[in-house]
């Protein structure tokens, strides 16, 4: 698999059938992800429904910085349906800068809110990470978490310095992808339907994860 973002030559000499249609296949994963920073939404999804292969849940965009998360269900990089949360830099376009993700299950990431059994739990984070600059790069680095609410949420209020952004969770998957720059971890508030706190994500959960 060559490096993320270059272009694919025209021909390979040597390369197998597989090996073609592997890197079509992921081409095609991350076609649909990059296509869906430019999208309006509204974001996140509102539909459990799959309808095709990458289902994008979320995309968040904050200081130069964007995330999406999409629930693959039959991703080329991993065995078994997977979250992934792809971070790019906006820089003559959305470059791509990282991305994470975690396979081996047989349970859609859909599916999670619709099975919740946990009475006590509200709001969790659910993964995340951060990407570093090279070496010679005086970039900053990056951080993007995951979060899922449970049935009882309404809407997440995400502040960060100079932003607040509401997003309504009342349908959907409730995952919710967050970007910031090292430094500005956010305060993540899970809200009832009437308005109400129902629980609340410290900064302080963000940091060094």
């Amino acid at each position: 698999m060559r490096e993320r973002g270059a272009k694919p030559p025209t021909e390979v000499p040597g390369v197998s059938e597989d090996e073609d249609r592997l890197e079509r296949a992921y081409e095609a994963e991350r076609a649909v992800i990059r296509q869906a920073l430019d999208l309006p939404g509204p974001w996140p999804a509102s539909t459990t429904s799959r309808t095709q292969n990458v289902e994008v849940l979320d995309v968040d965009r904050y200081d130069g910085f964007g995330v999406v998360l999409a629930a693959i269900e039959r991703p080329v990089l991993w065995h078994g349906p997977t979250l992934q949360a792809s971070v790019f830099r906006s820089d003559n376009g959305w470059q791509p800068l990282c991305g994470g993700g975690g396979g081996g299950s047989n349970e859609d990431p859909l599916m999670r809110r619709r099975r919740w059994t946990d009475a006590t739990s509200v709001i969790l984070r659910g993964g995340g990470g951060r990407c570093r600059p090279g070496p010679h790069q005086r970039a900053q680095t990056v951080c993007y978490a995951k979060v899922i609410c449970s049935p009882s949420v309404a809407s997440v209020v995400v502040d960060r310095p100079s932003d607040r952004r509401f997003v309504d969770v009342m349908n959907g998957p409730g995952w919710v992808v967050i970007v910031w720059p090292e430094g500005a971890e956010p305060r993540v508030t899970a809200l009832g339907s009437t308005g109400e706190e129902l629980d609340y994500l410290d900064p302080g959960l963000f940091r060094d994860r």
